[in-house]
């Protein structure tokens, strides 16, 4: 099995797997994963679609479940993002900043429905979908009022200092008047 060169999704069945190859299959599947984010998140050069490489996170993710023994701490699935350029100044985060879970689906998005359900005692809930677009998640900091500082999300406990371009952006608050 080769994820970084062929990322194939068509995937045997959990069950049908040895505990040798589902072994194989996640030692593979981590190391195309890194490649993969290494290329998207710090060259700036995807070359699979995010749908890809959702559904190779998501099969990491099965089969961690399924083979808990194979566990690693340093799993693609522990992590958010990727490390920080080493090009910009670094921001640690003042609380960790997490990744939204892809739901896939039916079956997924019945259990998200219930725990919401059971989570706020509501007998009806109501929700609003809107498409995934990719961009950037940052961190905007102000103290006092004024603009303090804004990071990328990073590795999701540190990021990089975008402060100065988002002193450009019309759409970031400005610090409030007066104070």
């Amino acid at each position: 099995m080769d994820f970084k060169h062929d990322p194939s999704t068509d995937f045997a069945s959990v069950r049908a797997l040895s505990k040798e190859d589902a072994k194989n299959e996640i030692e593979a599947l981590r190391e195309g994963i890194e490649y993969h984010n290494y290329l998207y998140y710090v060259k700036g050069e995807p070359r699979i679609s995010d749908a890809v490489s959702d559904q190779l996170l998501g099969r990491l993710q099965e089969l961690e479940t399924a083979f808990p023994e194979f566990d690693s701490a340093d799993s693609p699935t522990r992590r958010v993002g990727a490390e920080p350029s080493s090009k910009l100044e670094r921001v640690q985060h003042h609380g960790p900043m997490l990744s939204l879970t892809a739901t896939r689906d039916r079956e997924e998005i019945a259990d998200f429905v219930n725990h919401v359900r059971e989570s706020t005692s509501a007998e009806r809930v109501t929700f609003t979908t809107e498409p995934k677009f990719d961009g950037v998640s940052i961190e905007v900091v102000y103290e006092n009022g004024r603009f303090k500082y804004g990071a990328t999300r990073g590795d999701g406990m540190t990021g990089e200092d975008i402060s100065d371009t988002l002193k450009t952006v019309r759409s970031v608050p400005p610090p409030v008047a007066g104070r």
